[in-house]
């Protein structure tokens, strides 16, 4: 089901239990039409990313014919089309490794929180889902709000976090996250497999796709370029840090940053991390 909003913003799948959430395979995708132009994008959105895709058609003499807030099928269709006889690439990259007895802590802390009863963010695909909001008080969330501190002092504790979405089960699920106003820092935990990476569309060319292990590791990325989380099997919980204050604004530039290092590591050179 997809309904509208009173922002203009497209809701997939509204009032569907979580108990009956559909599974993508484990290595499998979300289909391509939610990865090019996920239901939740508004109008402006929409505009941005088609934009994006019609220059690099273009470039293959292909013409899209869209208009903003105009229809959207039949240029999707044509979107669909080439990216199928022409299947994006995909670019694999690893965050570094949280030390051990951290990534053993953050996950013994995940399997027992009291998730609460109604998911804190309604349009996407888990069975959990709980914003810690770092600037007050979590009552009852004070092991894991510790963790997530500890986790960012070892990537970078300068980092304005303002918010940690805190899930588990997350799947598929293609997105932005407008109201980010810098990059992110994503961790997943759990005994999951074949699966669950962090697939970002590239900022930089629109027919990449990264595709990022974030298992025990931690990963800079940038939510307000589409993405999802890859098809698994088994228990997956992940950490997602991130900034709404506009005081620490950046412009979006790069999706994923391959190079980035947690700022611990440049104090040891051995770290006892969890592989």
């Amino acid at each position: 089901m997809r309904v509208q909003d009173g922002e203009g913003k497209w809701i997939s799948n509204v009032g569907k239990d979580r108990g009956e959430l559909s599974r993508l395979a484990p290595g499998e995708d979300p289909g391509l039409a939610d990865q090019l132009m996920p239901g939740t994008l508004r109008t402006a959105e929409v505009a941005f990313f088609m934009e994006r895709h019609r220059t690099h058609l273009a470039k293959h003499g292909v013409t899209v014919d869209y208009q903003p807030e105009g229809p959207l099928k039949e240029a999707l269709s044509q979107l669909k089309k080439f990216y199928k006889a022409t299947p994006r690439k995909e670019l694999p990259i690893s965050g570094t490794p949280l030390p051990k007895a951290l990534a053993d802590r953050a996950l013994d802390t995940l399997r027992a929180t009291r998730w609460p009863a109604a998911l804190h963010r309604r349009t996407v695909r888990a069975s959990q889902y709980l914003v810690l909001h770092m600037k007050i008080r979590n009552d009852g969330y004070e092991d894991l709000v510790q963790t997530c501190r500890d986790i960012l002092d070892y990537a970078d504790p300068a980092y304005p976090c303002t918010m940690v979405a805190v899930t588990k089960n997350y799947i598929g699920s293609p997105h932005i996250d407008s109201s980010d106003v810098r990059h992110q820092f994503a961790v997943s935990l759990g005994d999951f497999e074949g699966g669950g990476e962090l697939c970002v569309e590239s900022m930089e060319d629109c027919s990449q796709v990264f595709v990022v292990e974030t298992k025990n590791r931690i990963a800079w990325a940038d939510g307000r370029a589409i993405h999802w989380v890859r098809g698994y099997s088994g228990e997956r919980f992940s950490l997602i840090f991130y900034c709404t204050d506009p005081a620490y604004a950046e412009p979006l530039g790069k999706s994923c940053d391959p190079a980035w290092k947690p700022a611990s590591l440049e104090a040891s050179s051995n770290p006892d991390i969890c592989h």
